[in-house]
């Protein structure tokens, strides 16, 4: 799966995780407000993230699963690991 940065300059796997963190919080009946504080976030940088405004940063993706209670690997879309985001591993020598 190559990762492609959309004309927001947010990646689809960016938008994937947005989902993935709407779900989380639909099935806490956490609101975006309340996994915000609890991941440390300011609602701002939650909401632009969750409406594809801004990236996904790793930490704070590992601080919603934290707060929401469900596994990093439920937020994070599913890639084959057999290919490698565009840009890593590439380049010729």
């Amino acid at each position: 799966m190559t990762i492609q940065p959309s004309d927001e300059g947010v990646s689809d796997h960016d938008r994937q995780i947005s989902r993935m963190v709407k779900l989380a919080m639909f099935d806490t009946g956490m609101t975006q407000k309340q996994v915000a504080f609890a991941a440390g976030m300011n609602a701002a940088s939650m909401s632009r993230s969750m409406n594809g405004l801004r990236p996904w940063r790793a930490a704070e993706i590992i601080r919603i699963a934290q707060a929401t209670g469900v596994s990093l690997s439920q937020l994070l879309p599913h890639l084959d690991s057999n290919q490698e985001p565009s840009g890593y591993g590439s380049a010729q020598v």
